[in-house]
């Protein structure tokens, strides 16, 4: 008993290494010279999606492969090991603040099938990103001069946008829902076919360009699609479709397009506005 378990430990931080690394490259590539924070920091999800699944046996060993996978990837990069570390310490503070009010608000049974679950996801990613934020923000004073409001404010924005983001396609597709070898064929069909229209609909939609005659469609029209991937496809296929969406919307905003159907005119306005929509619409 004890070595089956012992191997899916070892599976487990083995998998959250690489998750972390590759969201950490993600990351890091968004940063631009206006700023040394990244926009949007997908590493908060993935980190805080990890601790809610982990065994509280191996939280420490998660904080250990954390910290030697931020250290891997900032060398890929070439930052410097000790700036890198110096912003792990807020990472690692707002994830374990987040996490604890998850747990106090939703308890350890935390799927995503409640009301209360997606609620204790955001008030635990805008506290915990609150306390990260204002210890980054010095950070970012004392290393690279950067304004303090302005470096809260991105922090905080990209933070929040990982956790809301990443962490409940994690939970979702780990804990909590049916094998997907026990899912019928046509129901994954279903939920195939259905992405590729989200997907190409909400591509459209942000781009900002899209007209049907004289209708100029707004991204709270997906609101109707989402329903149906609620009743017919389950946490998982919305899960996946909020990914997609935010992925789109993110990649809109970064890639500098004049006009933003959310509204707003910075980047920081822009990205907050990803997040109400996220929340609204999740």
């Amino acid at each position: 008993m004890e070595a089956p378990r012992k191997r899916r430990d070892v599976l487990a931080l083995a998998l959250l290494f690489v998750a972390f690394l590759a969201a950490h490259q993600v990351g890091l590539r968004t940063i631009t010279p206006a700023s040394p924070l990244s926009p949007v920091w997908p590493p908060a999800g993935v980190a805080l999606g990890a601790f809610i699944l982990l065994p509280r046996r191996t939280w420490w060993w998660g904080v250990g492969v954390i910290i030697a996978s931020d250290a891997v990837s900032n060398a890929i990069v070439g930052v410097r090991m000790w700036v890198g570390l110096s912003y792990l310490v807020p990472s690692l503070a707002e994830v374990g603040v987040a996490l604890y009010i998850i747990n106090r608000i939703a308890g350890e049974g935390f799927t995503f099938r409640r009301v209360r679950d997606t609620f204790a996801l955001v008030v635990g990613a805008m506290l915990g990103a609150s306390i990260g934020g204002g210890i980054a923000a010095l950070i970012a004073r004392l290393t690279a001069g950067a304004p303090i409001g302005q470096s809260f404010e991105t922090w905080w924005t990209a933070d929040v946008l990982g956790m809301l983001l990443v962490t409940p396609l994690v939970v979702a597709w780990t804990r909590g829902a049916p094998s997907l070898r026990s899912v019928p064929i046509a129901r994954a069909t279903e939920g195939v076919l259905f992405l590729l229209f989200w997907s190409w609909g909400s591509f459209l939609i942000f781009r900002g360009d899209f007209t049907i005659g004289w209708l100029r469609p707004h991204p709270y029209m997906l609101a109707s699609l989402m329903v149906w991937a609620s009743f017919r496809l389950g946490i998982r296929g919305v899960s996946a479709a909020m990914t997609s969406v935010a992925i789109i919307a993110i990649s809109v905003v970064l890639s500098g397009a004049e006009r933003f159907p959310l509204g707003g005119g910075t980047l920081a306005e822009h990205l907050f506005l990803v997040q109400v929509f996220l929340v609204i619409m999740g």
